[in-house]
């Protein structure tokens, strides 16, 4: 069973609280479809236990200070929203997630193969960004009807520190963050990665209005 857990939120004044609960309700479904997506790529079935959203002015120091220990590299991967709203998503993973998912979806027969793994590594996290970003991305356009698509994912293995200033350096090129975490979960994998994602002002627009003709 898929279930929608929100702990918090806290609300910056672009969007009211409907217009909100219109944005979560698009990415939770998005969530979803990119569960299954990722069930036939690791070959077992995957739910979207636990969605927590939280929406700051600022949410990326605080953040990423609870999310790893301050000496840990992290795994910052970056895909633009393309087309006729814009707005950039982060996925940021810890080593032990990385692991997690490598472990999954790479056969323990080639997990042994030094030259195999190191080749598909990162390939790996770079497929499952790409599936949930896109899944999440494919659901705005649908519901908003945009011509919007993700980029090719880009991924980059940094400390927390430099996570940070890269999410915040981007930022400043935008006009709303919606951060939120979701728990990815069977018998075998257990993730909760950092979702990160930089909205602008059109792709805001939409949603009111797209929120407004709501009954």
């Amino acid at each position: 069973m898929v279930m929608l857990n929100i702990l918090q939120i806290e609300y910056m004044g672009t969007l009211d609280k409907k217009e909100l609960d219109v944005a979560k309700h698009i990415i939770y479904n998005g969530l979803q479809r990119a569960a299954k997506q990722m069930s036939f790529f690791i070959k077992e079935e995957v739910e979207v236990i636990q969605v927590d959203f939280n929406e700051v002015e600022n949410p990326i120091q605080a953040t990423l200070a609870s999310f790893s220990d301050d000496d840990e590299l992290l795994y910052l991967l970056t895909t633009n929203i393309v087309g006729d709203l814009g707005g950039c998503c982060f996925l940021v993973l810890t080593e032990a997630q990385a692991n997690n998912i490598r472990n999954r979806a790479l056969p323990p027969a080639l997990m042994d193969n030094p030259d195999f793994y190191n080749e598909m590594k990162d390939a790996i996290l770079l497929e499952v960004d790409n599936i949930i970003a896109a899944s999440v991305i494919t659901e705005f356009a649908n519901t908003l009807h945009g011509n919007i698509h993700g980029s090719v994912p880009t991924m980059q293995h940094v400390a927390k520190n430099e996570t940070e200033r890269l999410i915040a350096e981007r930022g400043n090129k935008n006009t709303h963050i919606i951060e939120f975490y979701a728990k990815f979960s069977n018998a075998a994998i257990d993730f909760k990665p950092l979702f990160i994602w930089y909205l602008d002002q059109v792709f805001i627009d939409n949603i009111k209005i797209y929120s407004a003709a709501q009954l």
